[in-house]
């Protein structure tokens, strides 16, 4: 997996390895966080669009309340260095309906 942030456009942005059912996909199984220990870290609670197809790319547009939450946090996403994302178990699945089964390490 693969990311970005753009908390300026307001998407994140996430690849896959392979194609992911969009419509899978639970916004409250992702997590942005300061480090690896959750020093800081902001659950997500929802999402105002996703991609409509499903792809090895899903864009998400972030909701307003996730997105101002996380841009009042100074110890949260202001750099490269306090910007990772945790993904946990079912947070999307694939096109075989196989959930993801362990907690995916996190990325930057």
């Amino acid at each position: 997996v693969q990311l970005t942030l753009n908390l300026t456009s307001e998407i994140l942005s996430l690849t896959f390895d392979e194609t992911v059912d969009v419509s899978s996909l639970d916004e409250s199984k992702i997590s942005v966080q300061s480090d690896v220990n959750e020093t800081a870290v902001y659950r997500l609670t929802d999402a105002a669009a996703v991609s409509a197809i499903d792809s090895t790319v899903v864009h998400v547009t972030m909701y307003i309340e996730d997105l101002h939450e996380i841009k009042l946090r100074r110890d949260l996403a202001t750099h490269i260095s306090n910007s990772w994302i945790r993904l946990y178990p079912g947070a999307v699945k694939d096109l075989a309906e196989k959930a993801n089964e362990i907690e995916t390490p996190l990325y930057r």
